[in-house]
């Protein structure tokens, strides 16, 4: 929990940071479907075996939040940096008739998307977005369920660090004379995110390929902040 209020707290120094700027910036929320690809090997390298029983169906259902601002270029050309705190993760959950098994993987991140925007139509309502993301882990989060016993545990063998790229929809509407964004959005990452489990030895020492990344998909809804006279 202190995690989540040390990160709204960093936002919101950044927002009264920008504000004075006299320019327009705007704050984003809206809900994520998350999950991890595993290449190659499978999950076992950097889950363990006990997730050999589970079957990887479910995405996790999460959420972002941050803010954004958009630098004119030109007519169609914007740039849009933006600053947002992502929670993405794992669901291998199942429901059984006897027993119920919850099995869920938690990582907080930092996001710093850097995108091209494209606006299209008469009046550049719609957007065409693309760019790079870095991110930085916060924590990690492993909650387990079996058999009635309930453990939650870090994640070690998580990275710090994510790179990725972000292709993105967006539409922009007045209501009452305020500004708004709808944007739909995926996210894949473009390293490694995590490392081997201490102990696994891969068979007949293959080789080393980058096999976990996160791949997302979100729909948020932002808001145009009035610009300060």
């Amino acid at each position: 929990m202190y995690n989540k209020i040390y990160i709204i707290q960093i936002i919101v120094i950044i927002l009264l940071l920008i504000a004075p700027l006299q320019s327009q910036i705007s704050i984003k929320s809206g809900p994520v479907i998350s999950d991890i690809v595993f290449l190659v090997e499978g999950q076992t390298p950097y889950l363990g075996y006990e997730i050999n029983s589970l079957t990887h169906r479910l995405p996790y259902l999460t959420y972002q939040f941050g803010i954004f601002k958009t630098f004119k270029l030109n007519k169609r050309f914007d740039f849009q940096p933006e600053l947002l705190f992502t929670k993405k993760g794992l669901n291998y959950s199942m429901n059984f008739i006897y027993d119920d098994i919850t099995y869920i993987i938690k990582m907080y991140y930092l996001e710093v998307p850097l995108l091209m925007k494209y606006s299209i139509g008469k009046k550049n309502q719609f957007a065409l977005l693309v760019g790079p993301y870095g991110s930085y882990m916060i924590n990690t989060e492993r909650i387990r369920k079996i058999e009635g016993e309930l453990v939650k545990d870090k994640m070690s063998n998580v990275r710090k660090f994510d790179f990725g790229i972000v292709s993105s929809l967006s539409y922009d509407f007045n209501y009452n004379k305020n500004h708004f964004n709808l944007d739909f959005r995926t996210t894949y990452s473009l390293v490694n995110i995590m490392d081997y489990l201490e102990g696994y030895v891969l068979r007949y020492y293959g080789p080393d390929k980058e096999k976990a990344r996160h791949a997302n998909i979100a729909l948020t809804i932002g808001y145009f902040l009035p610009l300060i006279d």
